[in-house]
């Protein structure tokens, strides 16, 4: 049964009949069953050059037969770093994956017209990225929409770690609208906006002339009555390349997906009601009003074989030899909106009246040591109590994206912290390891975490990073960091250790603007430094020159 659609030129409800693909003319032909043709120009096409050149993956230069005996030393991630990629590539290309490079091609197969659906983990940033960095010409400007929270961590990807923009060139950097009370400025190739601001700007945005529109976990645009997807599907109207990306799988909430397969594919699913009647399988419930479930199981095939040229899911163990065997993921969040605002400026505001003042330049190495980390102690305090939120977010999301085998442990240090998460989450009735449980309660909470009804455990890292075996779990999130960052490979080994089956993933949420990130970029250094794992002199909470090196930063930083 084919989709009816509304043809543009006669208006009459017709049919797709036919649609190809032609390199020679760089087109798509959609033919209706009127007789009218529809064309679209291909953006990617096939490169004329098919060979291939030697990169290191550890500088992003391209190696020729005169200086490749330079790079002959370089490690990166713990193996070779020059390694070969297609001609037409970009460096940058080398870094990526096997799988999502296939994922890069798939999106240009698509004609930058599809869903990326990989479960989570997969990366599904980089690929959408990767894409993009390789054809900026023909699909920028482009805007890109995201969870508020998840604003600054796109950015991130896309300069700090290079998938997209030139560091070296300040009109290659993405502008990103940060509240309600900003203005979209012209001129920018990328633009970052909120979900949460898409009503409130739908007219500038859908003026704007964007060739290319990505949707980030655009599970979020599943109600047709919503004012953000009413505005986000008037914005995307004029907007001719459209990519959705999101973990949560078609089949589970398949009558939800319709926005999603009518934003890239409006002249394929153009009918929600319609929709539902072909392909939507239905349950009656006792009270006589009708349950909607997910494909009907006799047009599984059907609609797999339809939508394979622009639907790609695809789960962690479908890609585990392409997988590493450890993977750490740093997600910076905006926490500017939250409640402790305030009381963190004040804070910083202190710290910079105490490193400026009498007493600090009189006091001992030991006082100024104890004085600025309890400023920073607050500090951290409340930046955990800000990401709370956000963390729980993204366990649901987890929850809702990932197969009900799948078990997730976050990690934090405070009471409270835990309390919010415990609360936020209480629908999943989290297992919860905190500190004062004796060996027998622990063992009985690692047993209960087993069962497969109990997907979350809520940790305290301290009394968690010795003498736990969570082998059946692989994905962890590290809401809160520690002082010692060993304490913190204590806490990945109890997932990665011997036993486990699959690859572990580690999520480290990180407050932009604090003294979070500042902590972070000081350990990461010190991790790169010492070749992956931390050295034992390494501690923030008695050496005097880091603690001030990361209080300077952090006393002149404001939310």
């Amino acid at each position: 049964m084919k989709n009816i659609v509304r043809c543009p030129y006669c208006a009459k409800q017709v049919t797709v009949e036919n649609e190809e693909r032609s390199e020679g003319f760089g087109t798509i032909f959609q033919t209706f069953s009127c007789g009218h043709t529809i064309t679209e120009e291909i953006v990617a096409l096939r490169a004329p050059s098919t060979g291939n050149k030697f990169v290191c993956r550890l500088h992003l230069v391209v190696c020729n037969n005169g200086n490749r005996a330079e790079h002959s030393e370089c490690q990166y991630d713990g193996a070779e770093a020059v390694v070969e990629i297609p001609e037409e590539r970009h460096p940058v290309y080398s870094r990526a994956m096997e799988f999502q490079k296939t994922g890069v091609e798939f999106l240009e197969r698509s004609n930058f017209n599809a869903a990326l659906l990989d479960e989570m983990g997969l990366g599904k940033t980089i690929q959408l990225l990767l894409a993009l960095r390789h054809h900026k010409e023909a699909l920028t400007p482009t805007l890109i929409v995201v969870k508020a929270s998840l604003k600054l961590n796109w950015a991130r990807e896309m300069v700090n770690n290079g998938w997209v923009s030139d560091k070296d060139d300040p009109t290659d950097y993405p502008f990103i609208l940060m509240d309600g009370k900003s203005s979209l400025i012209p001129g920018f190739k990328y633009y970052i906006v909120p979900m949460s601001l898409l009503e409130k700007y739908k007219k500038e945005l859908a003026a704007f002339g964007f060739k290319l529109l990505l949707v980030d976990e655009s599970q979020a645009f599943s109600n047709t009555q919503t004012k953000r997807t009413v505005a986000l599907l008037e914005i995307a109207r004029n907007i001719p390349h459209r990519i959705c990306a999101s973990g949560t799988p078609v089949l589970n909430r398949a009558s939800e997906y319709f926005p999603t397969l009518n934003l890239i594919k409006p002249a394929h699913w153009n009918n929600y009601a319609s929709f539902v009647r072909q392909w939507i399988e239905e349950e009656q419930n006792e009270n006589g009003s009708k349950k909607l479930k997910g494909i009907k199981p006799w047009r599984r095939d059907e609609f797999f074989a339809r939508t394979s040229g622009y639907i790609l899911r695809r789960k962690k163990r479908d890609v585990l030899k392409d997988l590493p065997k450890f993977q750490r993921h740093f997600m910076v969040v905006d926490i500017s909106e939250s409640a402790v605002k305030n009381a963190y400026n004040q804070e910083s505001t202190l710290l910079n009246n105490y490193l400026n003042s009498k007493a600090y330049y009189e006091a001992s190495g030991f006082e100024k040591a104890g004085t600025i980390l309890g400023y920073m102690m607050r500090m951290r305090h409340l930046c955990g109590i800000g990401k709370a939120i956000i963390c729980v977010e993204q366990a649901i999301e987890f929850m809702n994206q990932t197969d009900d085998d799948q078990k997730l442990i976050i990690g934090c240090h405070h009471d409270d912290v835990m309390d919010n998460l415990k609360f936020g989450l209480s629908e999943y009735n989290p297992v919860v390891l905190g500190s004062g449980i004796d060996d027998l309660e622990r063992t009985r909470k690692i047993e209960e975490f087993k069962k497969p009804n109990r997907r979350i455990c809520i940790a305290k890292i301290l009394a968690s990073g010795e003498g736990l075996n969570l082998q059946f779990c692989s994905n962890m999130i590290v809401l809160e960091r520690m002082w010692n960052p060993g304490k913190e490979e204590q806490f990945e080994a109890r997932i990665d250790r011997y036993g486990q089956l699959e690859p572990t993933h580690a999520d480290y949420i990180i407050a932009s603007g604090t003294v979070d990130e500042d902590f972070s970029t000081l350990v990461e250094e010190k991790r790169q430094i010492c070749g992956g794992s931390l050295d034992p002199d390494f501690d923030f909470e008695t050496n005097v020159e880091l603690l001030t090196m990361l209080a300077e930063r952090a006393a002149t930083r404001r939310l």
